[in-house]
């Protein structure tokens, strides 16, 4: 049986499970993470707000493993697009990632972003395939994408264009290759659902007005993905 751990990076989204119908089981520890466990279509979860960045995400993750058990993690989030055609609210599930803020190369022989440490020869790292083809044939329309993911907010539209033609990345966020890395080494599944927050052309300005609104949408998705699950 699976035990569910949903890891939300800050406030403006963990507020779309705050307010939801969804049923609060209780409230848990508040520290180091401020958690919640809540009845998500019958089953229980454990919500985690881990703060915004990998090192954050990851921590999180470890702390929700480790203390209750979870052996199943989803993210669900806002995300920059790099894709003009990839719009405000627009829903992805990533399938395929890259850390772009991590680079041996130099030091290793390697092809940049790849962590060999791991057993990796090239900086793509898949989701795991059982839940890529779930979400084929249960969410067709919804788009799966590769995200680059990193330790910084990326602001400025010339730079999510070179990310997009040097990655052939969709989108960009700040948490993705934190959770997997550390769920791999614990042998833990995971799954990210992402919405558009900032456009190639927004930033910061837009993230703020559009990154709950997001979040929002992509907890529906979500839901309906762990109740059929």
């Amino acid at each position: 049986m699976n035990i569910i751990g949903i890891v939300v990076a800050c406030e403006n989204e963990i507020i779309t499970i705050l307010k939801s119908k969804f049923k609060l089981i209780s409230m848990l520890d508040e520290k180091p993470y401020k958690t919640f466990l809540y009845e998500i279509e019958n089953k229980k979860v454990y919500v985690s707000l881990s703060g915004i960045g990998e090192t954050s995400s990851s921590a999180c993750t470890q702390f929700l493993i480790t203390k209750y058990n979870v052996n199943l993690i989803f993210n669900y989030g806002a995300c920059g697009s790099l894709r003009k055609d990839l719009n405000l609210t627009n829903v992805v599930f990533i399938s395929k990632l890259i850390d772009v803020g991590f680079d041996t190369s130099a030091l290793d022989n390697c092809k940049k972003h790849t962590h060999i440490e791991l057993g990796f020869d090239d900086p793509i790292m898949k989701i795991n395939e059982s839940f890529i083809n779930y979400a084929k044939n249960n969410f067709p329309s919804i788009e799966q994408v590769i995200c680059a993911s990193n330790n910084i907010f990326i602001d400025d539209e010339k730079e999510k264009e070179n990310i997009n033609k040097e990655y052939d990345a969709s989108i960009c966020e700040m948490e993705a290759s934190g959770i997997y890395l550390t769920c791999l080494k614990n042998n833990v599944d995971c799954f990210f659902i992402k919405s558009v927050s900032d456009t190639v052309s927004g930033g910061k300005e837009e993230y703020e007005k559009f990154a709950t609104l997001a979040a929002d949408e992509a907890l529906n998705i979500l839901a309906n993905f762990i109740k059929n699950y």
